[in-house]
């Protein structure tokens, strides 16, 4: 089971005027879940940690400025 510090699982589902979602910095973070920024019209940048090893279907599924 992965726990609330490894993952973002539907963390910004939905959100439609985020432009930009910026986790560079977070290092204890391991994988990116199911969710994390679908259907987020405006989502234009995404960074994720370096930290990350396991990037699961769908993170960023209806994000067409992507």
């Amino acid at each position: 089971m992965v726990g609330p510090t490894s993952s973002w699982a539907g963390m910004f589902d939905g959100c439609d005027n985020l432009d930009t979602l910026d986790f560079s910095l977070s290092t204890n973070v391991t994988t990116a879940l199911r969710g994390l920024a679908q259907s987020c019209a405006s989502l234009r940048i995404l960074k994720l940690p370096s930290s990350i090893t396991t990037i699961n279907a769908l993170i960023i599924n209806g994000c067409p400025s992507l």
